[in-house]
């Protein structure tokens, strides 16, 4: 009855307000009856925000200067609920905070994305704090930014991004007051595209398993496998495309994403991975078994 839970890289993005995939149906599900409220409130901070921060608008890129209608558009109903959802007191926020980016349970590493060769060298405890530590930093530099009245809690990664780097801006042209320890939490705030939460090889967005030849791929996993002392990897993220569970590199590589939501994943569909004894792995779905490794290769129906 054990159930352990893994962050994947869309968890982080909405916990740090990159919110490039979601849509307005998805905020939509997190409106409630004061959704009208909560948006007019927010546009007439905003609008505040922006009368006391011309000297730092005049050093964005793109400015911010929206109109209502505009704002309204780009916050449809359920934004502000989302974003209080996944902050650090929301709910999913609180919950998601208590993650770990990786699992290993009787020599099988679970995960989202992938171990890279370049973090191979890590141990698998580092990796998780590592990425707890990255969260623990990104939520202490905005709420810096909050106290400091720089941003508005609703502000998107993107925003956040722009601002932090139109403050720096502005205080070298000495447009703004200089304030040293603002100066020091934006710039290590800026370092997170390099965080390995974030970066393409980092284990909540690595592909390197459904990508690599499998005479490329078997070397690679082999030192990672040996380097955590594990037996095999189980990974979703990347989805199949033909709606099954692969195996790679001599069964000690699992892909098990098979685009479950179908309405979005053309041929997707609902999937697990049954792993008896470390030994034996069985895809299952709705209507198949199929032994992956550890019997006989074959399907069949379903008990």
């Amino acid at each position: 009855g054990r159930l352990v839970e893994l962050l994947g890289n869309h968890e982080m993005m909405n916990m740090m307000g990159d919110l490039r995939y979601v849509t307005p149906e998805n905020y939509a599900s997190f409106a409630n009856a004061n959704s009208a409220e909560h948006r007019r409130s927010a546009y007439k901070d905003y609008d505040k925000w922006r009368e006391s921060h011309t000297a730092l608008l005049a050093e964005l890129p793109q400015p911010l200067e929206l109109t209502e209608a505009e704002w309204m558009a780009r916050h449809p109903a359920g934004f502000i609920e989302h974003e209080e959802a996944f902050s650090p007191k929301g709910d999913y926020g609180k919950w998601l905070r208590r993650h770990a980016a990786l699992a290993e349970i009787n020599g099988l590493i679970f995960l989202h994305g992938g171990i890279s060769p370049s973090v191979a060298s890590m141990k698998l405890n580092a990796i998780n704090s590592r990425i707890r530590d990255e969260i623990s930093a990104f939520d202490s530099c905005k709420q810096y930014m909050l106290d400091e009245r720089l941003i508005l809690p609703f502000f998107n990664l993107q925003e956040i991004t722009a601002v932090a780097q139109a403050e720096i801006t502005a205080e070298k042209k000495s447009r703004v007051p200089s304030n040293p320890e603002l100066q020091a939490k934006l710039f290590q705030f800026l370092q997170f595209p390099d965080w390995l939460s974030v970066r393409v090889d980092g284990p909540l967005w690595f592909r390197g398993y459904d990508q690599w030849s499998e005479e490329e791929g078997s070397s690679q996993v082999d030192k990672i496998l040996q380097s955590f002392k594990a037996n095999h990897l189980v990974t979703g993220h990347t989805v199949q495309k033909v709606g099954r569970i692969r195996s790679r590199f001599g069964g000690k590589v699992f892909l098990i994403d098979t685009g479950m939501l179908s309405s979005y994943y053309s041929g997707g569909q609902p999937s697990a991975l049954e792993i008896r004894d470390g030994a034996k792995f069985t895809a299952e779905y709705l209507d198949q078994q199929v032994v992956l490794l550890g019997g006989e290769n074959q399907a069949g129906k379903a008990n």
